[in-house]
């Protein structure tokens, strides 16, 4: 096709009207540097939430992630996030705990 997931479903939601914040979120989840930011928001949350799947669980579920979307501490201190990269980490694996 030559699009990207992240291209067709920011297209999709577009189409559906969902709101800009959402359709850019998904349409930059794997390079969220494209975009100025200074807050947490929904792209940040969504860029960080994609960084943080185990690459078994993506591969698993067919989906190749890309390699810019790596999430550092540099990025998490420019959108001012309320979490360093270490808490997150801890935090996914509580979440793995619990469900399994």
């Amino acid at each position: 096709m030559g699009a990207s997931h992240a291209e067709v479903g920011a297209y999709l939601l577009g189409i559906w009207g969902l709101p800009y914040s959402v359709i850019e979120a998904v349409a930059h989840h794997h390079q969220p540097h494209r975009v100025a930011q200074t807050q947490f928001d929904v792209l940040a949350a969504l860029a960080i939430a994609d960084a943080l799947v185990p690459m078994s669980d993506a591969l698993a579920a067919g989906v190749e992630l890309a390699t810019e979307a790596r999430i550092d501490e540099s990025y998490l201190t420019s959108v001012s996030a309320p979490f360093d990269l270490n808490e997150a980490k801890r935090r996914v694996a509580e979440t793995e705990e619990v469900s399994l």
